[in-house]
């Protein structure tokens, strides 16, 4: 399997720099529970024989990562992501697992990877603004009235120079749906975002900035 190796653009889970992303039949059986307490592989009747192979294959391979520390393990389905925060560690979960790893999103220097710890889950780092011109990602809180959210939607499609809104955000706003997984918009400046603070006190879940790769390393 080709591994895509992906810039990283923000921490996962507010503090991983790293993620390793794994294929393997079965891997929703090997989570971190079971790499902790060393349990048995729970098998059922609808396992077929070869994917039972491959999982205790696998799950042999990754036992190593009981002895590292400060991993993280996700797995769902066919996925077993893990969770990392520096290159001796990508290094080493990539010899011992390069035939199932799919993926791997990180930083691709010291400098980024520094940058990265230093300024948090708040800062994303990407190679341009969102559009060329967005600075800040604005997430609104789901308990955000009706009657507000259209005052508001009116206010930002007059002035789109300033915010976008996504797409599935405009519907929520509008009415025409009752609930939207992180819905946000996109907003321009500094200038922008203290404008609209004012006018959405009490309904912003979190704010993300974007810094371009070429003006945050630069040393």
């Amino acid at each position: 399997m080709k591994i895509q190796k992906q810039k990283s653009s923000k921490l996962f889970y507010k503090k991983y720099p790293f993620k390793i992303e794994c294929l393997c039949a079965g891997a929703h059986k090997l989570s971190s529970y079971y790499y902790k307490n060393s349990g048995d592989l729970l098998f059922n009747k609808t396992d077929k024989p070869e994917d039972r192979k491959k999982i205790k294959e696998f799950s042999e391979k990754t036992k190593f990562l009981s002895s590292m520390s400060d991993l993280r393990i996700r797995t769902e389905g066919v996925h077993f992501n893990i969770f990392c925060m520096n290159f001796e560690q990508v290094e080493h979960i990539e010899k011992e697992l390069s035939p199932w790893i799919s993926a791997i999103r990180g930083p691709t220097s010291k400098e980024e990877l520094e940058f990265l710890l230093e300024n948090g889950p708040k800062k994303i780092l990407c190679d341009r603004l969102p559009r060329k011109i967005f600075k800040y990602r604005i997430y609104f809180k789901n308990k955000f009235p009706l009657d507000k959210r259209q005052q508001f939607l009116q206010w930002a499609e007059k002035n789109y120079d300033k915010i976008s809104l996504s797409y599935t955000s405009k519907r929520w706003m509008r009415g025409e749906r009752s609930w939207a997984q992180d819905p946000f918009g996109y907003v321009k400046d500094d200038k922008s975002l203290s404008m609209i603070g004012l006018q959405l006190s009490g309904f912003v879940k979190s704010i993300d900035e974007f810094v371009e790769r070429n003006q945050a390393l630069v040393t």
